[in-house]
């Protein structure tokens, strides 16, 4: 028995090693032209202290109920990060929801949508 559950967690901490990669896609016109409106993207879960400026993060706007894709701008003093969409002229000022480790999901990038490794 002791053989078997050590078996048992030793899969599961092997298998959390993997990076948890999913795809998407994008639509509306905050991230042009990084994205265009339908734009495939993978998300890739990188731990939220590992986030860095200039990287493109989907995360949960509990306001509207919706999962955003913009762009890290700023760090605040609370960990917390501000957001923005890459286009001025329907962003030009940061998001209202902070990206937080409660409601971030994924770091984005652009992806062919047929070319999945």
């Amino acid at each position: 028995m002791k053989r078997l559950l050590l078996l048992i967690v030793f899969s599961c901490t092997a298998v959390a090693a993997e990076p948890v990669v999913r795809y998407g896609h994008t639509f509306g016109s905050s991230m042009m032209p990084t994205f265009n409106g339908a734009q495939a993207i993978k998300e890739i879960y990188v731990p939220f202290g590992d986030v860095r400026k200039g990287d493109i993060v989907v995360y949960w706007d509990w306001l509207r109920q919706i999962r955003v894709c913009h762009r890290v701008v700023r760090r605040l003093r609370n960990n917390a990060w501000l957001a923005k969409g890459d286009n001025p002229n329907t962003n030009p000022a940061p998001d209202d929801m902070p990206v937080t480790k409660f409601n971030y999901l994924f770091v984005a990038v652009p992806c062919d949508e047929f070319a999945k490794p």
